[in-house]
Protein backbone atom coordinates (compact mmCIF):
# COMPACT_ATOMS: atom_id res chain seq x y z
CA UNK A 1 0.00 0.00 0.00
CA UNK A 2 2.78 2.46 0.32
CA UNK A 3 3.66 1.45 -3.03
CA UNK A 4 0.57 2.70 -4.14
CA UNK A 5 0.51 5.97 -1.83
CA UNK A 6 3.93 7.18 -3.46
CA UNK A 7 2.74 6.32 -7.10
CA UNK A 8 -0.59 8.19 -6.05
CA UNK A 9 1.89 11.49 -4.87
CA UNK A 10 3.77 10.54 -8.21
CA UNK A 11 1.18 10.93 -10.17
CA UNK A 12 -0.69 14.25 -8.29
CA UNK A 13 3.17 16.28 -8.94
CA UNK A 14 3.26 15.05 -12.65
CA UNK A 15 -0.29 16.26 -13.36
CA UNK A 16 0.42 19.28 -11.26
CA UNK A 17 3.52 19.75 -13.27
CA UNK A 18 2.39 19.25 -16.43
CA UNK A 19 -0.91 21.44 -15.70
CA UNK A 20 1.17 24.23 -14.63
CA UNK A 21 3.21 23.83 -18.13
CA UNK A 22 0.08 24.22 -20.14
CA UNK A 23 -1.02 27.11 -18.62
CA UNK A 24 2.29 28.76 -19.09
CA UNK A 25 2.40 27.67 -22.26
CA UNK A 26 -1.53 28.31 -23.16
CA UNK A 27 -2.08 31.72 -21.39
CA UNK A 28 -2.25 35.07 -23.26
CA UNK A 29 0.66 37.15 -21.05
CA UNK A 30 -0.47 40.39 -23.51
CA UNK A 31 -3.55 41.05 -21.66
CA UNK A 32 -0.56 42.64 -18.88
CA UNK A 33 0.22 45.20 -21.04
CA UNK A 34 -1.28 48.12 -19.73
CA UNK A 35 0.00 46.72 -16.44
CA UNK A 36 3.44 47.25 -17.36
CA UNK A 37 3.05 50.33 -19.09
CA UNK A 38 1.14 51.84 -15.74
CA UNK A 39 4.11 50.61 -13.49
CA UNK A 40 6.79 51.80 -15.52
CA UNK A 41 4.88 55.04 -16.38
CA UNK A 42 4.51 54.83 -12.16
CA UNK A 43 8.00 53.78 -11.34
CA UNK A 44 9.52 56.66 -13.27
CA UNK A 45 6.98 59.26 -14.19
CA UNK A 46 7.71 59.04 -17.83
CA UNK A 47 5.06 57.25 -20.25
CA UNK A 48 5.80 54.32 -21.38
CA UNK A 49 3.76 53.26 -24.20
CA UNK A 50 3.72 49.85 -25.83
CA UNK A 51 1.56 50.38 -29.30
CA UNK A 52 2.21 47.42 -31.82
CA UNK A 53 2.33 43.74 -30.85
CA UNK A 54 3.01 42.41 -27.48
CA UNK A 55 3.36 39.18 -26.83
CA UNK A 56 5.28 38.00 -23.84
CA UNK A 57 5.58 33.70 -23.26
CA UNK A 58 6.58 32.65 -20.00
CA UNK A 59 7.10 28.79 -21.30
CA UNK A 60 9.10 28.26 -23.57
CA UNK A 61 10.56 32.27 -22.35
CA UNK A 62 10.28 35.20 -25.21
CA UNK A 63 9.22 38.34 -25.54
CA UNK A 64 7.82 40.35 -28.91
CA UNK A 65 7.08 43.56 -28.38
CA UNK A 66 6.00 46.48 -31.17
CA UNK A 67 6.03 50.29 -31.46
CA UNK A 68 7.39 50.94 -28.08
CA UNK A 69 7.78 54.36 -26.90
CA UNK A 70 9.29 55.69 -23.74
CA UNK A 71 8.89 59.41 -23.35
CA UNK A 72 11.50 62.16 -22.81
CA UNK A 73 11.73 64.42 -19.80
CA UNK A 74 9.36 67.58 -19.26
CA UNK A 75 12.18 69.93 -20.21
CA UNK A 76 13.20 67.81 -23.18
CA UNK A 77 12.27 67.75 -26.87
CA UNK A 78 8.58 67.10 -27.49
CA UNK A 79 9.82 63.97 -29.13
CA UNK A 80 10.47 60.04 -27.13
CA UNK A 81 13.55 59.58 -25.76
CA UNK A 82 13.68 56.10 -26.66
CA UNK A 83 11.22 54.91 -29.41
CA UNK A 84 11.83 51.03 -30.83
CA UNK A 85 9.92 49.58 -34.00
CA UNK A 86 10.47 46.27 -33.10
CA UNK A 87 12.53 44.05 -30.11
CA UNK A 88 12.23 40.05 -29.96
CA UNK A 89 13.81 37.55 -27.72
CA UNK A 90 14.16 34.04 -27.18
CA UNK A 91 15.41 32.56 -24.34
CA UNK A 92 17.07 28.35 -23.82
CA UNK A 93 14.65 27.14 -21.31
CA UNK A 94 16.81 25.00 -19.55
CA UNK A 95 19.82 27.74 -19.33
CA UNK A 96 17.63 29.74 -17.13
CA UNK A 97 18.10 27.25 -13.94
CA UNK A 98 21.50 25.72 -15.22
CA UNK A 99 23.63 28.95 -16.40
CA UNK A 100 24.95 30.42 -18.61
CA UNK A 101 22.10 32.01 -20.20
CA UNK A 102 21.52 31.63 -23.74
CA UNK A 103 19.48 33.98 -25.89
CA UNK A 104 18.88 31.67 -28.91
CA UNK A 105 18.10 34.85 -31.08
CA UNK A 106 17.71 38.46 -30.07
CA UNK A 107 16.21 40.80 -32.61
CA UNK A 108 16.10 44.80 -32.47
CA UNK A 109 14.94 46.96 -35.33
CA UNK A 110 14.41 50.30 -35.88
CA UNK A 111 14.98 52.04 -33.07
CA UNK A 112 15.75 55.76 -32.23
CA UNK A 113 17.56 57.33 -29.09
CA UNK A 114 17.54 60.57 -27.91
CA UNK A 115 20.46 61.06 -25.17
CA UNK A 116 19.84 65.27 -24.31
CA UNK A 117 21.61 67.77 -21.84
CA UNK A 118 19.13 70.61 -20.46
CA UNK A 119 20.85 73.91 -20.17
CA UNK A 120 21.65 73.09 -16.42
CA UNK A 121 23.63 70.09 -17.40
CA UNK A 122 20.77 67.95 -16.73
CA UNK A 123 20.57 64.40 -18.63
CA UNK A 124 17.33 63.00 -20.15
CA UNK A 125 18.71 59.48 -19.16
CA UNK A 126 18.40 60.76 -15.77
CA UNK A 127 15.05 58.95 -13.97
CA UNK A 128 13.31 59.24 -10.92
CA UNK A 129 14.51 61.06 -7.75
CA UNK A 130 18.08 62.71 -7.55
CA UNK A 131 20.20 59.62 -8.17
CA UNK A 132 23.37 61.35 -6.55
CA UNK A 133 22.56 59.55 -3.36
CA UNK A 134 22.55 56.13 -4.72
CA UNK A 135 25.69 54.16 -3.94
CA UNK A 136 26.07 51.10 -6.49
CA UNK A 137 28.63 48.70 -5.90
CA UNK A 138 29.82 46.05 -8.80
CA UNK A 139 32.04 43.30 -7.79
CA UNK A 140 33.60 41.80 -11.55
CA UNK A 141 32.84 38.21 -10.78
CA UNK A 142 29.48 39.48 -9.84
CA UNK A 143 28.51 39.00 -13.84
CA UNK A 144 25.98 36.47 -15.10
CA UNK A 145 27.42 34.89 -18.41
CA UNK A 146 25.10 35.25 -21.35
CA UNK A 147 25.66 33.17 -24.89
CA UNK A 148 23.79 34.74 -27.77
CA UNK A 149 23.65 32.30 -30.47
CA UNK A 150 21.52 34.32 -32.99
CA UNK A 151 21.27 38.41 -33.09
CA UNK A 152 20.13 40.71 -36.20
CA UNK A 153 20.11 44.31 -35.01
CA UNK A 154 19.06 46.73 -37.67
CA UNK A 155 18.79 50.85 -38.29
CA UNK A 156 19.59 52.21 -35.11
CA UNK A 157 19.89 55.68 -34.29
CA UNK A 158 21.65 57.44 -31.47
CA UNK A 159 21.18 61.77 -31.19
CA UNK A 160 23.11 63.10 -28.48
CA UNK A 161 21.50 67.00 -27.96
CA UNK A 162 22.79 69.82 -25.99
CA UNK A 163 21.81 73.37 -25.82
CA UNK A 164 23.91 75.76 -28.57
CA UNK A 165 25.80 72.30 -30.33
CA UNK A 166 25.04 70.68 -33.07
CA UNK A 167 23.41 66.85 -32.70
CA UNK A 168 25.74 64.03 -32.37
CA UNK A 169 23.99 61.33 -33.98
CA UNK A 170 25.39 58.10 -34.83
CA UNK A 171 23.75 55.33 -36.90
CA UNK A 172 23.77 51.12 -37.21
CA UNK A 173 22.16 49.87 -40.18
CA UNK A 174 22.93 46.39 -39.58
CA UNK A 175 24.67 44.34 -37.11
CA UNK A 176 24.10 40.20 -37.04
CA UNK A 177 26.20 37.95 -34.85
CA UNK A 178 25.52 34.33 -35.52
Amino acid sequence: NLKRALIGIAATITLVIVAIALYLTLTDFSEYRTDIEEAVTEATGRELRINGEFRPVVFPPSLVAEGITYANSEWGADTPMVSVGHISVKVNLASVFSGPIVIEEFLLSDVDLLLEESADGDGNWTVGEDSADVDIQVKADDGVPVIVRHADIENIRITYRRPDTEDRVIELQSFNVR
